[in-house]
C-alpha cells in the first residue's frame, strides 16, 4: 500500500529556519512531504534535491508521520514521477506564493506537496501546502473507510460481520 509521510523535525541551518518558516506561515506542524511507493521508494520535489526525484529515505518516526493512502491509484503517482524525475525543477516562487500571496508560482516546477498531489490526482495541485494536503488527505481516508466499512455492512446483510 502506497503512504505519505510528512516530516515534522527540524534540520540544522538555513534548512531548520525553512522547517520553522513553513511550520509558522501554515501555522501547522509540517514542512514537507513524501509519497512512498509500496517498495519502500520515496518520491517528492525538494529544493535541497534539485526538483522531482525518486529517493530512498530512513524515515525515523521521531521526525516524520506516515499515513496509509489505501485509495491512491500507486501506478498513477510512479507514473507521474517518471516522467518528472530529473526534468522538473523545485518550485520555489511557489513556495514563497504562501508567505507573500502575490507572488506567482513557476509553473515550470513543483514543490514537494505540489507534486505529491498531483501524483495523487488532485486538481490545482500547486494549491496544496504540506499542512493542508495532510488534512485532506486525512479527510479523504476518513470518507474511504465510511465508504467501505458501509459498503461490508450492505454486503453482510447489515450484521457488519
Amino acid at each position: 500500500m502506497m503512504k505519505i509521510a510528512f516530516y515534522k523535525g527540524t534540520k540544522t541551518g538555513l534548512a531548520g529556519v525553512y522547517n520553522r518558516g513553513v511550520r509558522w506561515i501554515e501555522a501547522g506542524e509540517y514542512s514537507h512531504c513524501e509519497l512512498i511507493f509500496s517498495d519502500g521508494i520515496s518520491a517528492s520535489s525538494s529544493f535541497m534535491d534539485g526538483g522531482v526525484r525518486f529517493k530512498e529515505i530512513d524515515y525515523s518516526l521521531e521526525k516524520w508521520d506516515i499515513i496509509d493512502i489505501p485509495w491512491a491509484d500507486e501506478a498513477r503517482a510512479r507514473k507521474y514521477f517518471e516522467v518528472r524525475a530529473g526534468k522538473v525543477k523545485y518550485n520555489l516562487r511557489g513556495n514563497i506564493h504562501f508567505i507573500f500571496g502575490f507572488i506567482r508560482g513557476n509553473t515550470d516546477g513543483e514543490f514537494c506537496s505540489e507534486a505529491c498531489a498531483g501524483a495523487l490526482g488532485f486538481n490545482n495541485p500547486w494549491q496544496f501546502p504540506p499542512n493542508q494536503l495532510r488534512n485532506i488527505i486525512v479527510l479523504i481516508n476518513e470518507r474511504y473507510e465510511m465508504l467501505n466499512t458501509t459498503n461490508r455492512v450492505d454486503e453482510d446483510g447489515g450484521t457488519g460481520h
